[in-house]
């Protein structure tokens, strides 16, 4: 990307217009596939309970380790602050799980863990319950996919 503006800039200073089209189509046919790895990385879903929206993402997605996210939301679309929160998840087409995965605080409606192992490729259920205002407890079901 860096050599593509510099040959841009090189270009436009020698007053060559064909040179930055040029310039301007290699910077594209190589950032596409940077763009579509990056797209590709990882998965998410969303489920609501009640007036909680709860999303899940988990990068990359795929058999071994990965990252996960949880992240809380009100109806509205603020961040909703989560209280105790637990997180399993189960592979039923081989019977594994339900995993209890430890998760840590990040924010007032975000929790993470950075080791969440899974051994198996294939569709994972991921049953989130979560504490939310007036101490009660909302529970969803999602399932998300692994390379």
């Amino acid at each position: 990307v860096v050599a593509v503006g510099a040959a841009s800039w090189i270009f436009i200073e020698t007053g060559r217009p064909i040179g930055v089209l040029a310039a301007l189509v290699a910077g594209i046919v190589l950032a596409v596939p940077i763009v579509q790895t990056v797209q590709a990385s990882g998965a998410s879903a969303a489920a609501q309970s009640g007036d909680l929206l709860l999303e899940l993402s988990l990068d990359p997605a795929q058999r071994g380790s990965n990252e996960l996210h949880l992240y809380g939301f009100d109806v509205s679309g603020a961040g909703a602050a989560l209280g105790s929160t637990t997180l399993a998840a189960e592979h039923e087409e081989w019977d594994v799980g339900p995993l209890e995965l430890d998760m840590v605080r990040a924010g007032p409606n975000h929790f993470l863990t950075n080791q969440a192992d899974f051994p198996l490729s294939g569709p994972w259920k991921f049953r989130i319950a979560a504490e939310i205002r007036d101490e009660r407890s909302e529970t969803v079901d999602m399932v998300l996919e692994l390379r």
